[in-house]
């Protein structure tokens, strides 16, 4: 049974301007000594002002384009379902949508088909692994989508009545996007250019009968081209360029993917957008000035217009050949709570909450206070707080894109941390007490997660200025970084005797990796391959915690002991995991455990007939 939401969505329109009520005034009689006028100058006063206010009107009229009244939007959420709706598709009728959705039960994310309107959501796909994306046919009669199942993604072709699936190949993609080519020939999506290195993606289109591929653009090193979607008349196709992880851009092209263009300046994320049903427009989700929201951008100018009525969670628009809009709105609130270690049976606890996302914490290695991210500010910034979870301090004003991933230094008196002040990830040290932070790298390249040598004369870190994602090292103090890894790293801790980096490679990879300090003898860590799935890792004297890779409740956080190479089960967990932030901190002594979870995570397809 299919179960509905027990709350009542209410959408606050922050930005909406104010509605200015014309009020008569009373006929007070004037105070005394007040000078006053005959009914006949003030009607002709009255009649004068009138006409001015008419005139100016008219002529800013001409001059501008006003924006409907968004308390006038009727935006209804398109199932009221619990759980994540995600990635919405209009059928080319308009009179159907396909989407991905996971259950609040944890099952796995599959397609449903649902009639606007009425009736009920039907499955169609219902193989294990994570569907996402889907995209119609020209004609009505096929959906496309991509699967993930064991780390490999896959493109799919199925009848969109459902049954039989057809895989067209696999595809190497962070986010893959799919959509058709107008004769319905073939699919277009994003790829790897090179096999197994993602920071590179080509948008590729792949035949659908045959299977053969057709490499579309040539980004340049380090920018992932992605999101296809072709204009209504088949001229153009406009898809989105990653140029760093904190900035895209929508590019227009012809339908070959040559001579491409820029078309935005943005300089933000970018999640989702849609052509108009005339050509003329885009409308696309942002991150802009901390929050997600809809923008509609003029082809001929390339000017964005925010669109206030879709609120501040808005991401993944799709807009239908009638004109009516659909997009997500993503409800999340990360908070960090306090596990106890196994045989003390005491509660979970909420530790460090609000109604913001606050994740990513660390103990100081003096046990005496906690370092974390929060966007309790409106933007992520890094906050310490003692280490009974009181007094939380704002250290970093930022007031941008991602500020993350803090760590402490081995005397407990700086934090390492990364920022994107330029659209790119870059590295900072502040004194915990706060003070102005010390940028420490300065190149376009990507450079993220830093954490410290147990000496604290070093960083680790990991950067794209190879090409793709890897771990380096540098001085605090200064000087040229050093590669250590050459097969992929992503973030790294050093042993208590400084002679070797413990590393996962990527989000979603299961599995640790070691090498040497001094970049020697990389190699699988054989007895931490449930660990490094997600980024819940970190390290004391006593040894490494880190939450299995596990598909069901609960969840276990288990310590791995250096001198013997076991692993044990330290707590459990109903929680459910932040997916792109650490979250796992352990206290000095091991008696405390801090365990950042999602109570909230949810998304909802909106919808709005009357958009235009």
């Amino acid at each position: 049974m299919i179960e509905k939401h027990s709350f009542t969505r209410v959408i606050v329109n922050e930005e909406a301007p104010p509605v200015i009520e014309a009020v008569p005034l009373k006929q007070l009689p004037p105070p005394a000594g007040a000078i006053t006028i005959s009914k006949r100058k003030l009607l002709a006063m009255t009649f004068t002002v009138v006409a001015v206010v008419v005139a100016f009107g008219v002529w800013f009229k001409r001059r501008t384009v006003v924006a409907p009244n968004p308390a006038a939007a009727r935006i209804v959420p398109f199932t009221g379902l619990a759980g994540r709706e995600t990635m919405p598709a209009f059928s080319p009728d308009g009179r159907q949508i396909v989407y991905p959705w996971q259950p609040d039960d944890g099952a796995d994310t599959e397609l449903y088909l649902k009639l606007i309107g009425t009736g009920e959501p039907l499955r169609l796909t219902k193989q294990s692994g994570t569907e996402y994306n889907p995209a119609w046919s020209p004609d009505g009669r096929f959906i496309a989508f991509l699967r993930t199942q064991a780390e490999v993604t896959g493109l799919f072709v199925m009848s969109a009545l459902g049954g039989s699936e057809r895989r067209l190949g696999e595809v190497q993609a962070v986010d893959g996007y799919v959509t058709w080519t107008l004769d319905g020939q073939a699919v277009v999506t994003s790829s790897a250019t090179t096999a197994g290195d993602k920071e590179r993606q080509a948008l590729v289109q792949i035949a659908v009968e045959s299977g053969t591929r057709k490499v579309l653009t040539d980004p340049p090193p380090l920018v992932m081209d992605d999101l296809p979607r072709f204009a209504p008349d088949g001229r153009r196709l406009a898809f989105r360029r990653a140029l760093n992880r904190g900035h895209s851009e929508i590019f227009l092209a012809q339908p070959d993917g040559s001579q491409a263009r820029q078309l935005t300046t943005l300089k933000a994320p970018i999640h989702g957008f849609a052509w108009t049903s005339d050509g003329k427009e885009i409308v696309l989700a942002a991150y802009r000035e901390g929050s997600h929201g809809l923008w509609r951008v003029a082809l001929e100018t390339g000017t964005a217009t925010p669109i206030a009525a879709a609120g501040r969670r808005a991401t993944h628009p799709t807009l239908a050949a009638n004109g009516a809009l659909a997009y997500v709105e993503s409800l999340e609130d990360a908070n960090i709570w306090q596990l106890e270690p196994a045989g003390r049976n005491l509660a979970p606890r909420k530790f460090i909450a609000t109604r913001q996302s606050d994740h990513s914490p660390e103990f100081s290695p003096d046990g005496r206070r906690i370092a974390f991210s929060s966007n309790r500010s409106g933007h992520d910034e890094i906050w310490v707080c003692q280490s009974d979870g009181s007094n939380p301090a704002q250290l970093t004003h930022f007031n941008g894109l991602a500020t993350g991933s803090p760590h402490w230094s081995p005397d407990s008196k700086q934090l390492a941390f990364d920022a994107r002040p330029e659209n790119h990830g870059d590295l900072f040290v502040i004194n915990a007490d706060g003070g102005e932070p010390q940028r420490l790298t300065a190149e376009t390249s990507h450079d993220v997660i830093p954490t410290w040598s147990h000496d604290g004369r070093w960083l680790y870190f990991c950067s794209n200025r190879s090409g793709k994602l890897e771990i380096w090292k540098r001085l605090v103090a200064g000087g040229e970084a050093i590669q250590l890894t050459q097969q992929g790293g992503m973030e790294a801790f050093d042993s208590p005797d400084g002679k070797t980096l413990y590393y996962l490679k990527g989000r979603g990879i299961a599995g640790l990796w070691r090498v040497n300090t001094d970049g020697t003898q990389e190699e699988p860590v054989p007895e931490l391959a449930d660990a490094g799935y997600w980024r819940y890792l970190t390290v004391n004297r006593s040894g490494l915690y880190f939450l299995a890779h596990n598909e069901q409740f609960p969840y276990q956080i288990k310590h791995y002991d250096f001198a013997t190479r076991q692993s044990k089960v330290i707590a459990t967990t109903d929680k459910q995991p932040t997916w792109l932030t650490p979250g796992l901190a352990v206290a000095p002594d091991g008696r405390q455990v801090l365990f950042a979870a999602n109570d909230l995570f949810a998304s909802s397809i909106m919808l709005w007939e009357d958009f235009r």
